[in-house]
């Protein structure tokens, strides 16, 4: 058989399973790119052949001709196999597809952490690294970008602003002892990608294991982010509970999470919002910690009144400003040591860093407001925030990451391994 019966065979094939039981010659002709004579004398074969039927200026397939068809993608798709098998690029290439699908189905069936580790139950786990400007593009050396934080209270699990690769960063430093199923709900403070960008990872994983098992989700969002994911919420309300955030919206969640929510005002610009949608957020685990996590704003004065009686709080720095002047959508290091003066919380995570700050920019900053800030007219802790700093709650105790256990924050320091931050017991200090 030629090719252009080949082909003529199987354009009446797909033409028939759309409804269209007969085609022109010269439609046939014109999609074949083939002579009219040269259709005509194809068609005589097949026809002979009992492949085709031809009436006047038209022609169909007959039910031998469908079979043929049917054949020979049968045929093609055995041939293909054989060809790929031979090929040991390909091989690999297979076996990679392979793994992560199976990775994807032995995430959908974890089973759930909280409330049988006690390492991870009542904790404050930061999983970010850097702002929005580069996690869009990020450098093909970059590990870990964007992210977010995880809070697990009373045996529920929260995100805050889980941003690029959210999902893969939690897993990855917690041993993956946490994870898709470890998620109650989320909070988003504003509609920028490094802040939502594994909102929709979520949501689509959520809708798979809802195929295997019911896993509802709690989604307390700002109006910006309701406007950016207003379709995708609606298409999986079986599965979604949403609740709008407004500055000064106060959620009490005593009953499935054993906190307070209150939406503090934020400073910021949005993509899809207004800035008086933007916030920041105020956990309070009933009066026995208050977490305040000012997300992203410029500095204001109303964020001290905001803040004040925060045990914990986590400021989002940004980058550094030019002298005697003011960040415009972040607190840079100005806004966090005016925050800092006047808070006078406990332990503060500077967060939120610029990846122009990469090598020992986080580090000096941490460094700088340390020395500031242990003073004893106005003594406070100060950490710079990276992946893997897990504070236990409410004691505030952190994780050090080299004896593997948790200590008072008084008696962490913090020190710098490449891009990396780690923290570490100093050892008989309080």
């Amino acid at each position: 058989m030629s090719v252009l019966q080949v082909d003529m065979l199987l354009l009446l094939f797909c033409f028939s399973e759309k409804g269209v039981k007969k085609l022109s010659i010269r439609e046939i002709s014109r999609k074949t790119s083939a002579k009219l004579s040269e259709v005509k004398k194809s068609l005589k074969k097949l026809e002979e052949d009992g492949y085709v039927t031809v009436s006047k200026d038209e022609c169909s397939l007959t039910e031998e001709g469908t079979q043929s068809v049917l054949s020979y993608f049968e045929t093609e798709k055995r041939l293909y196999w054989s060809i790929l098998e031979k090929d040991k690029f390909m091989m690999e290439l297979r076996e990679w597809t392979k793994s992560k699908d199976e990775l994807i189905r032995d995430l959908l069936n974890e089973e759930r952490t909280l409330m049988t580790h006690s390492k991870w139950d009542n904790i404050f786990l930061v999983a970010r690294r850097w702002n929005s400007y580069t996690p869009a593009l990020p450098a093909i050396e970059s590990l870990g970008f964007g992210g977010g934080y995880f809070l697990a209270w009373n045996g529920k699990g929260l995100v805050i602003d889980p941003g690029y690769n959210f999902l893969r960063i939690l897993r990855e430093c917690t041993n993956k002892e946490l994870g898709l199923v470890d998620i109650d709900g989320i909070l988003i403070t504003h509609d920028h990608p490094d802040h939502t960008a594994g909102l929709e990872d979520i949501l689509t994983l959520i809708r798979e294991e809802n195929r295997i098992r019911k896993h509802h989700l709690d989604l307390f969002c700002n109006i910006g982010a309701l406007y950016k994911f207003e379709y995708r919420i609606t298409k999986l309300s079986r599965y979604i509970t949403c609740y709008p955030l407004r500055p000064g919206t106060t959620l009490d969640l005593s009953e499935k999470y054993n906190f307070t929510i209150h939406a503090t005002p934020a400073f910021h610009k949005e993509t899809w919002g207004e800035s008086k949608y933007s916030i920041g957020t105020i956990f309070d685990l009933h009066k026995k910690c208050r977490i305040g996590i000012t997300s992203d704003t410029r500095w204001h004065q109303d964020l001290i009144s905001a803040y004040l009686g925060t045990d914990l709080l986590v400021m989002h720095l940004g980058t550094l400003e030019a002298k005697n002047s003011a960040l415009p959508n972040h607190l840079g290091s100005l806004g966090a040591y005016l925050l800092l003066k006047h808070v006078h919380p406990k332990l503060s995570l500077v967060s939120e860093f610029g990846e122009e700050l990469k090598g020992q920019g986080r580090y000096m900053i941490g460094k700088f407001l340390s020395r500031i800030f242990s003073k004893k007219s106005m003594i406070c802790k100060v950490l710079p925030a990276d992946i893997g700093l897990t504070i236990k709650l409410p004691s505030l105790d952190v994780y050090c990451q080299t004896c593997n256990a948790f200590h008072a924050f008084q008696s962490i320091d913090f020190k710098e391994f490449g891009d990396e931050i780690k923290y570490v017991h100093l050892k008989g200090k309080l």
